[in-house]
């Protein structure tokens, strides 16, 4: 499931004797998360991948982050955060434990994986390249089917580590919601706003 451009490739990509991906229509749509939770919960012996395109608040923002919930889902996220980071120029930013609606309303293990920042100009465009969009689809389909990676870069800089969930796990793990700078603090000289709250 996903935005446009990932889904029937991913399910293309994924293809191997006793192997079927399922998108919730045929064509390569957005749709209702309830709609995409209601396939996923009625499978059995699946995984779930939402595939996304984050956004933020300045364009600086970049990289490729992966998001889990369940504990059975850390290995999965693990073996396609380091394929997709393996096939990107972007950064890593980690693996992240979050109760996300996606992932934490699935009863088989689920995975998120943002596939860079629209708000980026760089990694908008690279959205927009069919032949990106394909490699990220293999590097998430090679990531599901467990197949090993052999570069990765480090996690960003800044962003603090967590224990793996799992043992001899692929170390990148990091803070669900990373510590914001701390203000500085105020100037002496400064003057007080009387009308402040």
């Amino acid at each position: 499931a996903g935005v446009v451009g990932y889904g029937a490739r991913l399910r293309t990509d994924s293809r191997r004797p006793g192997v079927r991906g399922i998108l919730p229509q045929e064509r390569d749509v957005c749709v209702r998360r309830g709609m995409c939770l209601r396939i996923a919960n009625s499978q059995t012996d699946a995984v779930f991948v939402w595939v996304h395109v984050n956004s933020a608040g300045r364009a600086g923002a970049n990289g490729i982050e992966t998001y889990y919930y369940r504990s059975d889902s850390a290995r999965l996220a693990a073996s396609i955060h380091r394929q997709v980071v393996g096939g990107t120029t972007t950064d890593n930013r980690g693996i992240r434990r979050r109760g996300f609606y996606v992932l934490r309303n699935t009863k088989i293990p689920s995975v998120l994986v943002e596939c860079g920042f629209l708000t980026n100009p760089t990694e908008a465009q690279l959205a927009l390249q069919s032949s990106y969009r394909d490699r990220l689809a293999q590097r998430i389909a090679d990531g599901i089917m467990g197949k090993s990676s052999p570069f990765n870069r480090p996690v960003l800089a800044g962003l603090p580590h967590v224990n793996s969930p799992y043992a001899g796990a692929y170390p990148p793990f990091v803070s669900p919601r990373p510590g914001r700078r701390p203000h500085p603090p105020p100037s002496p000289n400064t003057k007080k706003n009387s009308h402040a709250p």
